[in-house]
């Protein structure tokens, strides 16, 4: 397997939950705002972020790869079509 470096900007009012609770086990904080904060993580797989990120909507980013957050707007966009 191998792995891919995902980037996702996360809204402050999450990142209590998200150092607390450490959600991701391999997390690095590459930026900190007043408002956001934007960290570095790695996955095996599609769906081990994309699965966190919808549960985040709307605090949570997916920057990097872009093709993740455009795969992430398809899903989000067959379901709201679907309903």
């Amino acid at each position: 397997n191998e792995n891919i470096e995902v980037i996702l900007k996360i809204d402050n009012s999450a990142k209590e939950y998200f150092l607390r609770k450490k959600v991701l086990s391999n997390m690095k904080i590459l930026d900190n705002t007043n408002e956001y904060f934007v960290v570095s993580t790695n996955i095996s797989f599609d769906d081990e972020i994309l699965n966190l990120v919808k549960q985040w909507i709307p605090y949570i980013e997916i920057l990097k790869p872009i093709e993740l957050q455009e795969k992430l707007e398809d899903v989000l966009k067959k379901y709201l079509e679907n309903r």
